[in-house]
């Protein structure tokens, strides 16, 4: 038998993931069997929970479990993992009664890990304000006012290989939120937890806590608002060929109902991505296309549950830098010719190929030949 090591022998990544690990397990616990210690049953904070990205709305938010796309971060911290180059992203969407949703965000590979930060409001201007005149009717007296609601999140995501093939991501974010209405502001901060279980082969599995510290948003009043804790198991499905991906989440948040959520894509040509999918029930479809650097992604979201609100329509964009920023300011003419970017993309697709062919000697002297290449390179 092996010799267990210390605690204190453990890499900071190691640690980073035991500790995550062992508090979502914990959280798990809790909110299986004392939810009433510190459940907050409330809709502080509602708007963090609200479709975040065109990919995520049409695949019914049954996200969690995928990895490499920055508007993870808003449902599980650690799949923003495995992107390799600086990334941004925008959304922007008009809601009922001239509400303004808006996303936009960056990240950055950053310690062996990737990290993003992120901008997230959403706000209404132009609401009347009313008196209760004859009648006990509201009458306008002339005022107007804003309700605004914004949220800033940091998060970073690193991975422990668990063999040759498989892994474990763990990930957090820290997230800071202002709200205003009328004359009055109140501010919090909370973190976010998610690990994924990578096979390398074609599943992934996510756990995520969502304001595993729940914030609390204090007003100036002296009010104060904690927020719900929310929980999300996820699993993704990948086909042999990439082309098929199979999404589904189940979700709960302290005292509400658990949700369901079922996503399905199928890539055509390599470029075009269709999407369908199930948000507890309610239908979405979508579509993205992917330009290389450029990913622009649709999604209408159905309402058949209330016939006052009207379907809802979402773009966002993914702008990819690839070698443009990744190489430093004075790039050689290898760089500038963009062979260091596809070193990159093809030593992640052998790696991908040897996790599905782990006894293929081949695959490994080519991952090899590429890496010493790339040391030379950067």
């Amino acid at each position: 038998m092996g010799r267990e090591l210390p605690i204190t022998s453990l890499s900071p990544i190691k640690k980073y993931a035991a500790i995550i690990l062992g508090l979502i397990i914990l959280n798990s616990v809790m909110l299986g069997i004392m939810p009433r210690i510190y459940a907050s049953d409330n809709n502080a904070g509602a708007f963090l929970e609200s479709s975040t990205g065109a990919r995520a709305t049409a695949l019914g938010n049954a996200y969690g479990a995928g990895t490499q796309d920055l508007w993870q971060a808003f449902y599980n911290p650690a799949g923003i993992y495995g992107l390799q180059n600086i990334t941004f992203t925008s959304m922007e969407q008009s809601i009922f009664l001239d509400t303004k949703y808006q996303v936009f965000g960056m990240g950055i590979p950053l310690l062996g890990g990737y990290f993003s930060l992120q901008y997230k409001g959403l706000g209404i201007t132009g609401i009347h304000a009313t008196s209760i005149g004859a009648n006990n009717r509201p009458v306008w007296n002339g005022d107007e006012f804003t309700s605004a609601k914004s949220a800033l999140l940091l998060s970073y995501a690193n991975a422990l290989a668990l063999s040759k093939t498989d892994k474990l991501i763990v990930g957090s974010t820290i997230k800071i939120i202002e709200e205003r209405i009328w004359q009055n502001s109140g501010s919090g901060y909370g973190i976010d937890l998610g690990i994924i279980y990578d096979s390398g082969r074609n599943y992934r599995i996510g756990l995520s806590v969502l304001n595993f510290i729940n914030p609390t948003l204090v007003w100036d009043t002296g009010a104060k608002e904690p927020f719900s804790r929310k929980m999300t198991g996820s699993l993704e499905y990948t086909s042999a060929d990439s082309m098929l991906r199979l999404n589904g989440a189940i979700k709960q948040r302290e005292n509400r109902p658990l949700t369901y959520h079922l996503g399905a894509s199928y890539t055509l040509m390599g470029i075009l991505e269709l999407r369908g999918g199930l948000n507890n029930g309610q239908p979405s479809f979508g579509l993205g296309i992917d330009l290389g650097l450029v990913r622009l992604d649709y999604a209408l979201a159905m309402d058949t549950q209330y016939a006052e609100l009207d379907d809802s329509q979402m773009f966002s964009i993914n702008i990819d830098l690839g070698d443009f920023m990744a190489y430093g300011h004075t790039p050689s003419e290898e760089k500038r010719s963009g062979k260091g970017y596809h070193k990159v993309n093809a030593k992640y697709e052998l790696e991908i190929a040897r996790n599905m062919n782990p006894k293929a000697k081949h695959i490994e002297s080519m991952l090899k030949r590429i890496e010493k290449a790339h040391a030379e390179l950067w």
